[in-house]
Formats: C-alpha cells, sequence, structure tokens
C-alpha cells in the first residue's frame, strides 16, 4: 500500500459499497460475459494443446508401435 501512496502522490484509497446497475442492464452485461469467454477458453485450449504435443513429441509418446498380443 505504501509503494502506490509514493508511485501517485496525493492518491486517497478508495472502498466501494455500492454499483447501481438494473437489472437487465447486469443480464445484458452477463451474457456478453459469457460470449466473450469462449474465444478465451478456445486459445487456452490451443495452447494446452500445443504443450501436450511438444511434451508428448519430447517424451516418445505414440511413436512406438502397439504391442502384439
Amino acid at each position: 500500500m505504501r509503494e502506490v501512496a509514493y508511485k501517485y502522490p496525493g492518491a486517497q484509497p478508495v472502498v466501494v459499497v455500492d454499483v447501481r446497475m438494473s437489472f437487465w442492464s447486469m443480464v445484458f452485461f452477463m451474457v456478453k460475459w459469457a460470449l466473450a469467454s469462449i474465444p478465451a477458453i478456445i486459445i487456452l485450449l490451443v495452447i494446452g494443446w500445443i504443450i501436450v504435443g511438444i511434451v508428448g513429441f519430447f517424451a516418445g509418446v505414440g511413436l512406438s508401435s502397439p504391442p502384439k498380443i
């Protein structure tokens, strides 16, 4: 907290106690929020697939032939 006071002289701490927002405005905001999360999830999945692919490549997963029964 003191570091911020040095960085921004004259700044005052603030506590938000209420946000006035109509019900339908909040519903619309939350729908937009949910829709905006879809591309973020897709990006995280692609990054995860790339990491798993790299780890799998170096670990040699999938390179061996199936066991003979």
